[in-house]
Protein backbone atom coordinates (compact mmCIF):
# COMPACT_ATOMS: atom_id res chain seq x y z
CA UNK A 1 0.00 0.00 0.00
CA UNK A 2 0.74 3.41 0.02
CA UNK A 3 1.19 3.57 3.61
CA UNK A 4 3.80 0.93 3.91
CA UNK A 5 5.85 2.55 0.63
CA UNK A 6 6.22 5.76 2.86
CA UNK A 7 7.57 3.93 5.32
CA UNK A 8 10.11 1.80 3.68
CA UNK A 9 11.92 4.73 2.70
CA UNK A 10 12.98 5.81 6.13
CA UNK A 11 11.77 5.85 9.79
CA UNK A 12 9.28 9.00 10.26
CA UNK A 13 7.65 10.66 12.62
CA UNK A 14 3.74 10.25 13.55
CA UNK A 15 3.40 14.21 13.09
CA UNK A 16 4.87 13.24 9.81
CA UNK A 17 1.80 10.25 9.34
CA UNK A 18 -0.48 12.51 10.56
CA UNK A 19 -0.25 15.17 7.79
CA UNK A 20 0.45 12.54 4.82
CA UNK A 21 -2.43 10.31 5.83
CA UNK A 22 -4.56 12.17 8.59
CA UNK A 23 -4.54 11.44 12.49
CA UNK A 24 -7.06 8.50 12.54
CA UNK A 25 -5.77 6.43 9.59
CA UNK A 26 -2.00 7.06 10.44
CA UNK A 27 -2.58 5.75 14.15
CA UNK A 28 -4.27 2.98 13.39
CA UNK A 29 -1.77 1.61 10.68
CA UNK A 30 0.81 2.36 13.12
CA UNK A 31 -0.84 0.22 15.52
CA UNK A 32 -1.70 -2.39 13.39
CA UNK A 33 2.46 -2.53 12.29
CA UNK A 34 3.41 -2.54 16.24
CA UNK A 35 0.72 -5.34 17.10
CA UNK A 36 1.64 -7.75 14.57
CA UNK A 37 5.63 -6.78 14.24
CA UNK A 38 6.21 -5.58 11.55
CA UNK A 39 7.62 -2.16 12.72
CA UNK A 40 8.83 -0.76 15.48
CA UNK A 41 7.96 2.26 17.76
CA UNK A 42 10.62 4.37 18.68
CA UNK A 43 10.84 7.60 20.82
CA UNK A 44 13.54 9.88 20.48
CA UNK A 45 13.87 13.37 21.47
CA UNK A 46 13.40 16.01 19.25
CA UNK A 47 16.09 18.59 17.77
CA UNK A 48 17.29 21.08 20.46
CA UNK A 49 14.96 24.23 19.56
CA UNK A 50 16.57 26.77 21.88
CA UNK A 51 19.72 27.29 23.10
CA UNK A 52 21.84 30.20 25.34
CA UNK A 53 21.63 33.21 24.23
CA UNK A 54 25.34 34.87 23.56
CA UNK A 55 26.21 38.56 22.69
CA UNK A 56 29.62 39.99 21.33
CA UNK A 57 31.32 42.18 24.32
CA UNK A 58 34.90 44.37 23.08
CA UNK A 59 37.38 45.47 25.14
CA UNK A 60 41.31 46.48 24.55
CA UNK A 61 43.13 43.80 23.25
CA UNK A 62 46.49 45.29 24.98
CA UNK A 63 46.78 47.36 27.77
CA UNK A 64 46.32 51.11 28.27
CA UNK A 65 49.23 52.19 27.27
CA UNK A 66 49.61 50.96 24.06
CA UNK A 67 45.94 51.53 23.22
CA UNK A 68 46.68 55.69 24.19
CA UNK A 69 49.64 55.12 21.62
CA UNK A 70 47.74 53.38 18.51
CA UNK A 71 44.56 56.85 20.07
CA UNK A 72 47.87 59.49 18.93
CA UNK A 73 48.28 58.06 15.84
CA UNK A 74 44.53 57.49 14.90
CA UNK A 75 44.60 60.98 15.72
CA UNK A 76 46.69 62.12 12.82
CA UNK A 77 44.91 59.53 10.33
CA UNK A 78 41.90 62.39 8.84
CA UNK A 79 40.55 59.38 7.31
CA UNK A 80 40.09 57.97 10.88
CA UNK A 81 38.04 60.40 12.76
CA UNK A 82 34.67 57.23 13.43
CA UNK A 83 37.65 54.98 14.79
CA UNK A 84 39.63 57.83 16.90
CA UNK A 85 35.89 58.47 18.23
CA UNK A 86 35.42 55.02 19.25
CA UNK A 87 39.05 54.18 20.41
CA UNK A 88 38.32 57.15 23.14
CA UNK A 89 35.16 55.82 23.91
CA UNK A 90 36.81 52.49 24.97
CA UNK A 91 39.77 53.78 26.75
CA UNK A 92 37.23 55.48 28.95
CA UNK A 93 35.40 51.86 30.02
CA UNK A 94 36.79 50.46 33.49
CA UNK A 95 35.52 46.75 31.79
CA UNK A 96 34.48 45.25 28.75
CA UNK A 97 31.71 46.37 27.09
CA UNK A 98 28.76 44.95 25.08
CA UNK A 99 29.38 45.55 21.48
CA UNK A 100 25.54 47.11 21.15
CA UNK A 101 25.85 49.08 23.60
CA UNK A 102 28.87 50.62 22.79
CA UNK A 103 27.86 51.27 18.98
CA UNK A 104 24.73 53.05 20.88
CA UNK A 105 26.93 55.12 23.39
CA UNK A 106 29.47 55.99 21.21
CA UNK A 107 27.73 56.74 17.48
CA UNK A 108 29.99 54.27 15.70
CA UNK A 109 29.04 51.55 13.76
CA UNK A 110 30.01 48.18 13.66
CA UNK A 111 32.75 48.46 10.55
CA UNK A 112 34.21 51.21 12.41
CA UNK A 113 34.62 48.38 15.00
CA UNK A 114 35.54 45.72 12.73
CA UNK A 115 38.60 48.14 11.45
CA UNK A 116 39.92 48.22 14.92
CA UNK A 117 39.70 44.94 15.20
CA UNK A 118 42.15 44.48 11.82
CA UNK A 119 44.41 46.56 13.60
CA UNK A 120 44.54 44.43 17.01
CA UNK A 121 44.09 47.55 19.46
CA UNK A 122 40.19 46.52 19.95
CA UNK A 123 39.40 42.42 20.08
CA UNK A 124 35.69 40.88 20.76
CA UNK A 125 34.80 37.34 22.92
CA UNK A 126 31.00 35.96 23.08
CA UNK A 127 29.30 36.07 26.93
CA UNK A 128 26.16 34.21 27.78
CA UNK A 129 23.43 36.94 27.86
CA UNK A 130 19.91 35.87 30.53
CA UNK A 131 16.79 36.83 28.87
CA UNK A 132 15.15 38.35 32.18
CA UNK A 133 11.43 38.21 31.78
CA UNK A 134 11.49 40.84 35.01
CA UNK A 135 13.58 43.10 32.92
CA UNK A 136 10.51 45.42 31.95
CA UNK A 137 9.66 45.39 35.48
CA UNK A 138 11.26 47.47 37.30
CA UNK A 139 11.69 46.24 41.19
CA UNK A 140 11.09 48.85 44.28
CA UNK A 141 12.90 46.85 46.95
CA UNK A 142 10.11 46.48 49.91
CA UNK A 143 10.55 45.03 54.08
CA UNK A 144 9.02 43.25 56.22
CA UNK A 145 5.92 44.86 57.78
CA UNK A 146 4.94 43.86 61.44
CA UNK A 147 2.70 41.26 61.63
CA UNK A 148 -0.52 41.60 63.99
CA UNK A 149 -0.79 38.71 66.63
CA UNK A 150 -3.01 36.32 64.68
CA UNK A 151 -0.32 36.64 62.16
CA UNK A 152 2.58 35.91 64.33
CA UNK A 153 0.87 33.14 65.85
CA UNK A 154 0.28 31.82 62.30
CA UNK A 155 3.96 32.31 61.60
CA UNK A 156 5.40 30.72 64.10
CA UNK A 157 3.08 27.20 63.90
CA UNK A 158 4.66 27.37 60.26
CA UNK A 159 8.24 27.88 61.29
CA UNK A 160 7.98 25.12 63.87
CA UNK A 161 6.65 22.92 60.70
CA UNK A 162 9.38 23.79 58.23
CA UNK A 163 11.81 22.68 61.60
CA UNK A 164 9.81 19.49 61.68
CA UNK A 165 10.45 18.58 57.78
CA UNK A 166 13.89 19.36 58.30
CA UNK A 167 14.02 16.56 60.25
CA UNK A 168 12.10 14.57 57.81
CA UNK A 169 8.46 15.33 59.51
CA UNK A 170 7.04 17.10 56.82
CA UNK A 171 3.79 19.33 57.67
CA UNK A 172 0.93 20.40 55.40
CA UNK A 173 -0.63 23.48 56.27
CA UNK A 174 -4.47 24.85 55.53
CA UNK A 175 -4.24 28.48 56.20
CA UNK A 176 -8.03 29.70 56.10
CA UNK A 177 -8.01 33.44 55.83
CA UNK A 178 -10.52 36.28 55.00
CA UNK A 179 -9.80 38.56 51.94
CA UNK A 180 -7.32 40.88 53.57
CA UNK A 181 -6.33 39.42 56.62
CA UNK A 182 -2.47 39.61 55.52
CA UNK A 183 -2.05 36.02 54.30
CA UNK A 184 0.40 37.05 51.83
CA UNK A 185 2.52 38.93 54.16
CA UNK A 186 2.72 35.26 56.08
CA UNK A 187 3.56 33.79 52.98
CA UNK A 188 6.86 36.46 52.52
CA UNK A 189 8.13 36.13 55.76
CA UNK A 190 7.51 32.60 55.53
CA UNK A 191 9.85 31.83 52.81
CA UNK A 192 12.27 34.63 54.28
CA UNK A 193 12.47 32.01 56.92
CA UNK A 194 12.82 29.13 54.87
CA UNK A 195 15.81 30.76 52.90
CA UNK A 196 17.54 31.81 56.35
CA UNK A 197 17.65 28.20 56.72
CA UNK A 198 19.27 27.42 54.00
CA UNK A 199 16.18 26.82 51.66
CA UNK A 200 14.04 27.51 48.82
CA UNK A 201 10.59 27.76 48.11
CA UNK A 202 7.81 27.54 45.04
CA UNK A 203 4.92 29.60 45.34
CA UNK A 204 2.27 28.58 43.18
CA UNK A 205 -1.57 30.93 42.13
CA UNK A 206 -4.21 30.05 39.83
CA UNK A 207 -3.25 31.54 35.97
CA UNK A 208 -5.88 34.20 36.82
CA UNK A 209 -4.42 35.67 39.38
CA UNK A 210 -0.30 35.77 37.84
CA UNK A 211 -0.13 39.20 37.29
CA UNK A 212 2.50 41.82 37.12
CA UNK A 213 1.22 43.07 40.29
CA UNK A 214 1.49 39.75 41.99
CA UNK A 215 5.30 38.69 40.83
CA UNK A 216 6.48 42.23 41.70
CA UNK A 217 5.34 41.65 45.30
CA UNK A 218 7.67 38.77 45.80
CA UNK A 219 10.14 40.32 43.37
CA UNK A 220 10.70 43.28 45.43
CA UNK A 221 10.97 41.36 49.05
CA UNK A 222 13.30 39.10 47.29
CA UNK A 223 14.93 41.21 44.86
CA UNK A 224 17.48 38.94 42.14
CA UNK A 225 16.17 36.25 43.45
CA UNK A 226 12.90 35.21 42.19
CA UNK A 227 12.18 33.34 38.92
CA UNK A 228 9.01 32.78 37.00
CA UNK A 229 7.91 30.29 35.05
CA UNK A 230 4.71 30.50 33.05
CA UNK A 231 2.98 29.82 29.59
CA UNK A 232 3.19 33.66 28.76
CA UNK A 233 7.08 33.49 28.38
CA UNK A 234 9.01 33.19 25.28
CA UNK A 235 10.97 29.74 24.93
CA UNK A 236 14.01 31.50 25.25
CA UNK A 237 13.23 33.33 28.43
CA UNK A 238 11.44 30.08 29.90
CA UNK A 239 15.16 28.04 29.23
CA UNK A 240 17.24 30.47 30.98
CA UNK A 241 14.74 30.52 34.05
CA UNK A 242 14.72 26.91 34.03
CA UNK A 243 18.49 26.66 33.83
CA UNK A 244 18.74 29.39 36.62
CA UNK A 245 16.19 27.19 38.91
CA UNK A 246 18.52 24.30 38.20
CA UNK A 247 22.01 26.43 39.70
CA UNK A 248 20.46 27.77 42.42
CA UNK A 249 20.29 31.41 41.51
CA UNK A 250 16.82 31.66 42.39
CA UNK A 251 14.95 31.41 46.16
CA UNK A 252 12.01 31.40 45.04
CA UNK A 253 10.16 30.21 42.08
CA UNK A 254 6.88 31.40 41.09
CA UNK A 255 4.13 30.49 38.54
CA UNK A 256 0.82 28.46 37.80
CA UNK A 257 0.36 24.55 38.72
CA UNK A 258 3.60 23.22 36.14
CA UNK A 259 5.96 25.97 38.19
CA UNK A 260 5.61 22.61 40.50
CA UNK A 261 7.93 20.74 38.34
CA UNK A 262 10.61 23.42 38.77
CA UNK A 263 14.06 21.93 39.83
CA UNK A 264 14.44 23.70 42.71
CA UNK A 265 17.88 22.40 45.02
CA UNK A 266 17.15 22.31 48.28
CA UNK A 267 12.77 22.74 48.81
CA UNK A 268 11.74 23.54 51.95
CA UNK A 269 8.74 25.70 51.47
CA UNK A 270 5.56 25.08 49.21
CA UNK A 271 3.13 27.58 48.74
CA UNK A 272 -0.37 27.62 47.13
CA UNK A 273 -2.14 30.49 47.17
CA UNK A 274 -6.05 30.41 46.47
CA UNK A 275 -5.31 26.59 46.62
CA UNK A 276 -9.38 26.10 46.21
CA UNK A 277 -9.23 27.23 42.42
CA UNK A 278 -9.93 24.57 39.82
CA UNK A 279 -7.09 25.55 37.38
CA UNK A 280 -4.80 23.90 39.61
CA UNK A 281 -6.25 20.72 37.72
CA UNK A 282 -4.45 19.49 34.56
CA UNK A 283 -6.81 18.48 32.53
CA UNK A 284 -4.83 17.06 29.57
CA UNK A 285 -2.46 14.22 30.05
CA UNK A 286 -0.59 13.65 31.95
CA UNK A 287 -3.76 14.64 34.10
CA UNK A 288 -2.47 15.62 37.58
CA UNK A 289 -3.46 18.18 40.59
CA UNK A 290 -0.72 20.49 41.82
CA UNK A 291 -1.97 20.30 45.70
CA UNK A 292 -1.39 16.43 45.41
CA UNK A 293 1.94 16.82 43.59
CA UNK A 294 3.12 19.62 46.05
CA UNK A 295 2.09 17.37 49.26
CA UNK A 296 3.80 14.37 47.45
CA UNK A 297 6.75 16.59 46.44
CA UNK A 298 7.19 17.91 50.69
CA UNK A 299 7.10 14.29 51.40
CA UNK A 300 9.83 13.54 49.19
CA UNK A 301 11.83 16.47 49.87
CA UNK A 302 11.41 16.88 53.43
CA UNK A 303 9.31 20.29 53.08
CA UNK A 304 6.60 21.48 54.28
CA UNK A 305 3.45 23.32 52.08
CA UNK A 306 1.06 26.15 53.28
CA UNK A 307 -2.35 25.58 51.25
CA UNK A 308 -4.06 29.29 51.67
CA UNK A 309 -7.34 30.08 50.65
CA UNK A 310 -10.15 32.13 52.17
CA UNK A 311 -12.45 29.54 50.64
CA UNK A 312 -10.99 26.59 50.87
CA UNK A 313 -11.64 23.67 48.94
CA UNK A 314 -14.06 20.90 50.88
CA UNK A 315 -11.97 18.12 50.77
CA UNK A 316 -8.36 20.03 52.17
CA UNK A 317 -11.02 21.54 54.88
CA UNK A 318 -11.80 17.89 56.01
CA UNK A 319 -8.60 16.55 55.67
CA UNK A 320 -7.89 18.97 58.57
CA UNK A 321 -10.37 17.30 60.60
CA UNK A 322 -8.87 14.07 59.99
CA UNK A 323 -5.58 15.01 61.10
CA UNK A 324 -3.47 15.10 57.42
CA UNK A 325 -3.48 18.92 57.58
CA UNK A 326 -3.12 21.28 59.80
CA UNK A 327 -5.45 24.17 60.30
CA UNK A 328 -4.26 27.79 60.14
CA UNK A 329 -6.79 30.67 60.69
CA UNK A 330 -6.83 34.12 60.03
CA UNK A 331 -10.28 35.44 60.30
CA UNK A 332 -9.88 39.10 60.70
CA UNK A 333 -8.76 41.95 58.79
CA UNK A 334 -5.79 43.80 58.32
CA UNK A 335 -5.09 47.60 58.21
CA UNK A 336 -6.62 49.14 55.97
CA UNK A 337 -9.14 46.84 55.87
CA UNK A 338 -9.71 45.77 59.83
CA UNK A 339 -12.63 48.32 59.56
CA UNK A 340 -14.60 47.14 56.41
CA UNK A 341 -17.56 44.68 57.15
CA UNK A 342 -17.39 41.50 56.48
CA UNK A 343 -19.92 40.21 53.90
CA UNK A 344 -23.36 38.93 54.79
CA UNK A 345 -23.57 34.99 54.16
CA UNK A 346 -26.63 32.85 54.08
CA UNK A 347 -27.05 29.24 53.01
CA UNK A 348 -29.65 28.58 50.21
CA UNK A 349 -31.61 25.40 50.14
CA UNK A 350 -31.43 24.56 46.05
CA UNK A 351 -33.81 21.71 46.51
CA UNK A 352 -36.12 24.13 47.78
CA UNK A 353 -35.53 26.54 45.27
CA UNK A 354 -35.79 23.94 42.51
CA UNK A 355 -39.11 23.01 43.75
CA UNK A 356 -40.54 26.33 43.76
CA UNK A 357 -39.04 27.29 40.30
Amino acid sequence: SVFLAFLRRSSTSLRVLDRQFGQKKARGLVSWLVRNRYGVKEYRLEPVKVRPRTEARVCLSGERQAAAEALADLRNNRRAKNQTAFLEYLIQQDAPVMLSRALKESGCSRATVTALQKKGIVTFDQVTVRRDPLAAHPVNISYPLTMTAGQQQVFDEICDGLRRAEKGKPAVFLLHGVTGSGKTEVYLQSLAEAIRQGKRGIVLVPEIALTPQTIERFASRFPGRVAVLHSQLSLGERFDEWQRIMRGDADVVIGPRSAIFAPQPDLGLIILDEEHEWTYKQQDSPRYHAREVAVRLAELKGAAVVLGSATPDIESYHRTETGDYHLLELPGRVTPYENAPMPKVEIVDLRAELKSG
